[in-house]
C-alpha cells in the first residue's frame, strides 16, 4: 500500500498497475464519511481518517437486490479501489460489476444522476468514547463495507457523486496520483511505504469480537432510533422502561400511552384522604395490562 501526502490531501491507492480500461465495470466516486456525527449520534475523528481510509481499499460496495433498502440482506455489487483523505472528509472511488447485477447497477446510475444514491458505512472498531454532548466517537475504525441505503445516517452528506463507464474515462489509471495543491497551503511532499497486505484468515476469537461489536452497534442504533420515537410519544422515561418499550410497534406504543393516561385518571379519582402508592411507569402499566388480558381468557 502506498500513501502519498501532498499539501493536506492524502490518497491511498494500490501499488499494482490495474487498468481501468475494462468495458465490464463502471466507476463510481463517493464520500465515505466526514468528521461530524451522523443522525445516530456516532462519528469518526479526523485523526482516525488515514487508517480508516487505508482499511477501505479492496472492501466491498454493497446493495440489496432489486432495490436500495438497508444494511440487512445487502450483497456485494462492486469494490473500493481507492480512497482519499481531505481536510474534513474521506472520499472513495470504486468499481461496480454490471455483468453480475445489471438491473441494480442501472438503478445506481439513475439514482446518482438524480442525486439520490447515498452511502452508509459498516465498520468494526476497538473502542468508543462519549463526549459531553453525548456523541459516540469510534476509535480505530476499520471499514467492512460501503453500502447503498435508502435512509443514510449521514443524511445526504455521503452521496455517490459520479457514475461513469470506462469509455467515458480517458487515460486514467489507479496508480496515477493527480493532486493540485491549494494556493493557501505550502506544498510539502512525503511518501510513506507500508507493507503490502497479505491474505490472512482471522482467528475464530477475532471473528467473535467483530460479530459482538457489530451486534453492540446494532443495539445502539436501535436504542437511539426507537428510543427517540418512544420518548416523543410517551415523554422522558427511565432507561429501564425505555429498554423494555423500544421493541414495541408504533400501534403498541399508542396502546401503552392510553393505558398510562387511564391509570393516571384512576389515581386522580381516588379519595384524597387515603394515601395511594402505585407504580404508573410505562413498563409497569404494560405488564399489568398483559396480566389482565391473559387472566381474563
Amino acid at each position: 500500500m502506498k500513501t502519498t501526502i501532498l499539501s493536506s490531501t492524502i490518497k491511498v491507492v494500490p501499488l499494482s498497475t490495474a487498468s481501468l480500461d475494462n468495458p465490464y465495470i463502471n466507476i463510481v466516486d463517493f464520500i465515505l464519511t466526514d468528521d461530524k456525527p451522523n443522525a445516530n449520534g456516532v462519528g469518526i475523528h479526523r485523526e482516525d481518517f488515514i487508517s480508516f481510509a487505508q482499511s477501505a481499499v479492496f472492501m466491498p460496495i454493497k446493495m440489496t437486490e432489486g432495490s436500495i433498502e438497508d444494511h440487512p440482506g445487502s450483497k456485494p455489487i462492486g469494490a473500493i479501489t481507492q480512497t482519499e483523505v481531505a481536510e474534513d472528509i474521506v472520499r472513495g472511488k470504486g468499481v461496480l460489476w454490471p455483468e453480475e447485477r445489471p438491473a441494480d447497477v442501472a438503478l445506481i446510475k439513475d439514482k446518482t444522476s438524480r442525486g439520490e444514491a447515498q452511502i452508509s458505512w459498516e465498520i468494526s472498531y476497538e473502542e468508543d468514547t462519549i463526549d459531553a454532548e453525548g456523541i459516540v466517537w469510534l476509535g480505530n475504525p476499520k471499514l467492512l463495507a460501503a453500502t447503498l441505503v435508502k435512509y443514510p445516517a449521514y443524511d445526504g452528506r455521503t452521496p455517490i457523486t459520479n457514475f461513469a463507464s470506462t469509455s467515458e474515462i480517458s487515460g486514467e489509471n489507479m496508480t496515477e496520483e493527480v493532486v493540485t495543491p491549494t494556493e493557501q497551503l505550502p506544498v510539502e511532499s512525503v511518501v510513506v511505504e507500508t507493507e503490502t497486505p497479505t491474505e490472512t484468515v482471522p482467528e475464530e476469537n477475532e471473528l467473535d469480537i467483530i460479530k459482538h461489536e457489530l451486534e453492540e452497534l446494532r443495539k445502539f442504533k436501535l436504542f437511539t432510533e426507537r428510543g427517540k420515537v418512544v420518548t416523543e410519544l410517551l415523554g422522558e422515561l427511565p432507561k429501564k422502561d425505555l429498554e423494555e418499550l423500544i421493541g414495541l410497534t408504533d400501534n403498541q406504543l399508542k396502546v401503552v400511552k392510553r393505558l398510562i393516561a387511564s391509570k393516571k385518571q384512576e389515581a386522580s379519582a381516588i379519595i384524597p384522604n387515603i394515601p395511594v402508592i402505585e407504580d404508573n411507569s410505562a413498563s409497569s402499566v404494560l405488564k399489568k395490562a398483559l396480566e389482565m388480558h391473559i387472566g381474563g381468557r
